[in-house]
């Protein structure tokens, strides 16, 4: 079960998600432990070249406005722009934050659904 009052309370935008979504829990529930799954930002932290970069960032920021991860869905906006303007060595110091970030509601969801690191 999805507890909207905790992923908010810990800046998911649970509520416009589901609302998105129809108000379909399961698929949310499913969507979530995807992410779980998802490597996009362990692989982020270590590209040195801008198009695996952009690759890693984007596929990121897609997850982020999906799943109403907000400020995920900010940090990889800003990353996506700095790369696509040529300034790789700016775009890739944000990297950590955005892996920290990712690392942050993976630890979220976890607690929430009880899952256990992979």
């Amino acid at each position: 079960m999805i507890d909207t009052q905790y992923l908010n309370e810990n800046g998911i935008d649970a509520a416009a998600t589901l609302e998105r979504l129809n108000g379909n829990e399961r698929l949310y529930e499913r969507m979530l432990s995807l992410f779980l799954k998802d490597s996009n930002a362990s692989l982020l932290r270590t590209d040195t070249e801008a198009e695996s970069a952009l690759m890693h960032s984007h596929t990121l920021k897609g997850l982020g406005g999906n799943l109403g991860f907000s400020r995920l869905y900010e940090l990889t906006g800003r990353q996506c722009t700095l790369i696509r303007e040529g300034r790789l060595s700016e775009a890739l110091s944000m990297s950590g934050e955005i892996a920290a970030e990712a690392e942050r509601l993976q630890c979220v969801i976890r607690r929430m659904t009880g899952e256990r690191e992979a």
